[in-house]
């Protein structure tokens, strides 16, 4: 198996042609981002990437926290995905009304309602039982 794999800054790359199998029980931390592999194995397959920004994103007249995630599409995967934030990337907004959106097929943002918020230790998370395609704002 070949492996090209860039990390810097925290955020992840992986060349085309290369990839890195997350197996069952694996846990990948990529600049505050966690994927939590709880079913079956995953395999990430490049070209992909995980990068985040400050610049918070707008969503059709509400706008984000400062702390995006551009994750680059994943197919398949099972499991719990938790993004760690700090109370300065809040923008002003109520930490109870956090909720993790996705964007699907047509490239429009969706809310995830199954997003639970740990407003103590600055999480949202979400679980995936069955697989779903995953390009993902906060």
């Amino acid at each position: 198996m070949l492996l090209s794999v860039a990390m810097q800054a925290q955020e992840l790359d992986i060349d085309s042609g290369a990839s890195i199998t997350l197996g069952i029980g694996t846990k990948l931390n990529v600049v505050g981002l966690e994927l939590n592999t709880a079913v079956a194995d995953f395999e990430l397959t490049g070209p992909y990437s995980i990068t985040n920004s400050s610049t918070p994103i707008d969503f059709g007249g509400y706008s984000g926290i400062s702390f995006v995630f551009d994750n680059s599409l994943m197919t398949g995967y099972k499991g719990t995905i938790v993004l760690n934030y700090d109370d300065a990337d809040l923008n002003g907004l109520d930490e109870s009304g956090l909720i993790l959106e996705l964007k699907d097929g047509s490239g429009d943002w969706q809310p995830y309602e199954s997003t639970t918020r740990d407003e103590v230790n600055n999480t949202l998370t979400m679980v995936f039982d069955n697989s779903s395609p995953l390009p993902f704002k906060e």
